[in-house]
């Protein structure tokens, strides 16, 4: 095996490379900070402590047991951590990973593909352990869709198996996704698709900021911002469905339920932080209700008003959705 081979991987906008004493500062940082480590284990001590820890997991790098990865873009932008470690013949332990603010998009997904590939491919192991809090929703979601398998839970974590022939047999499908260099605005959704959107934050004692650009961080163009206010606790809206229009929903204030149905399967999702948006595709019913006192709703649309791109009556768009 040659050493070059893990001390450095590339991806198409990502690059790994083993971590040296010289990075405690940027680690403290992240492991310290609330917005990151909340699903971590809890860190002590100070930059220099930190210091101290590489300089002595080094040895056990040098000894084939671990590799701790900081996570950059291709300017050399550090964006995040990723850890293999626990080391043998066929198996690995995968984890630590954090991603910042500074991450470009479908970091997560190549963090991981180059990470898992390290264990994979280069170790040549068959299958990486991975855990995840057991309320940490996001990271679960994203690991059962990489294919891992749960085999076992506690009352704070959840243990997942990866194995190397679902990584193979699924990596040619991530890559094509970490190529497509379509401009997100032209990447079409299927109908009837709902999905979660997430907006950057920007941290500072003074107030958070977050911030939202069209064909970037949605996949549409921005042509009409519209929002909801001084709702009765009681009220309902919406109660119907959009021929072409996109949006996503958000929940500046308060908080509200969003009831969709794309004509064969009805769910719900509650808004109530300002970050996390609602993307809803074309031909997919909505109502919304349960509004919180002083909650305020803001729509993000992709065209402007139009009567005619509507469905007002339900059975109508039972039609069209079939």
């Amino acid at each position: 095996m040659d050493f070059s081979d893990i001390a450095r991987v590339e991806g198409p906008n990502l690059r790994l490379r083993l971590i040296e004493p010289d990075d405690a500062h940027y680690v403290h940082g992240l492991r310290t900070d609330p917005r990151y480590n909340t699903h971590l284990s809890t860190v002590s001590g100070t930059v220099e402590d930190q210091r101290l820890w590489i300089k002595a997991y080094k040895s056990r790098e040098a000894d084939g047991q671990e590799y701790y990865y900081v996570i950059e873009r291709k300017d050399g932008t550090r964006c995040g951590l990723v850890r293999l470690y626990n080391v043998e013949a066929d198996q690995f332990t995968w984890g630590s990973w954090i991603l910042d603010d500074n991450k470009p998009p479908k970091a997560a997904l190549e963090s991981a593909v180059l990470s898992f590939g390290v264990g994979f491919e280069i170790l040549r192991c068959q299958t990486a352990h991975v855990d995840v809090r057991i309320h940490n929703s996001h990271a679960e979601a994203f690991y059962r869709r990489l294919g891992m398998v749960e085999y076992r839970r506690t009352d704070e974590d959840i243990f997942f198996r990866y194995e190397h022939a679902t990584f193979s047999n699924d990596k040619a499908h991530h890559l094509r996704v970490l190529n497509d260099v379509t401009p997100r605005a032209l990447q079409m959704a299927p109908k009837g698709s709902v999905r979660m959107v997430d907006l950057p934050q920007i941290h500072d004692p003074r107030g958070d900021l977050t911030f939202v650009e069209g064909s970037n961080h949605l996949p549409f163009d921005i042509a009409r911002v519209y929002y909801l206010y001084n709702v009765p606790v009681d009220a309902e809206r919406g109660g119907h469905a959009h021929k072409e229009l996109e949006q996503v929903v958000f929940a500046l204030s308060g908080s509200f339920r969003m009831k969709v149905d794309d004509g064969k399967t009805k769910s719900e999702y509650w808004l109530r932080d300002p970050r996390k948006g609602l993307y809803i595709n074309r031909l997919m019913w909505r109502e919304m209700d349960c509004f919180s006192q002083g909650a305020v709703c803001m729509v993000l649309a992709s065209h402007r008003y139009d009567e005619s791109d509507y469905y007002r009556d339900y059975e109508e768009f039972l039609k069209a959705a079939r």
